[in-house]
């Protein structure tokens, strides 16, 4: 058996890191990817040029891919060290994917005529 000071002295293991503690413990980060499409190709290209400035730290605490696959579809990969920090980080995404959807209509279309 080995000196009695030493097993006195032994921590037990911590506990997980939750919440905020979990930000600064390093702890795994949550993650989430969407897959919008089949789109067009110049839609899905206008999509990504439209999504990319929001990708530079347009959600605090997140990454975010942008991708323009070859079969139309345009991926989203989100990666943030909470779930709250993950959900905040798609709303503003997908906010944002319907904005530049809808403008797009509206170039393509035109503005609906306004009833006098």
């Amino acid at each position: 058996m080995g000196d009695p000071s030493e097993e006195r002295s032994a921590k037990p293991p911590a506990a997980p890191a939750t919440g905020r503690a979990a930000d600064r413990a390093g702890v795994a980060p949550v993650s989430a990817e969407v897959v919008l499409g089949p789109l067009s190709a110049p839609l899905a290209d206008r999509l990504v040029a439209a999504l990319e400035p929001e990708s530079d730290g347009g959600v605090p605490r997140t990454s975010v891919s942008i991708q323009h696959r070859g079969d139309g579809k345009v991926v989203l990969k989100l990666g943030a060290p909470t779930t709250a920090a993950l959900r905040a980080a798609l709303n503003a995404h997908l906010r944002w994917v319907g904005l530049a959807l809808r403008v797009n209509d509206l170039s393509t279309r035109g503005f609906p005529e306004r009833e006098k």
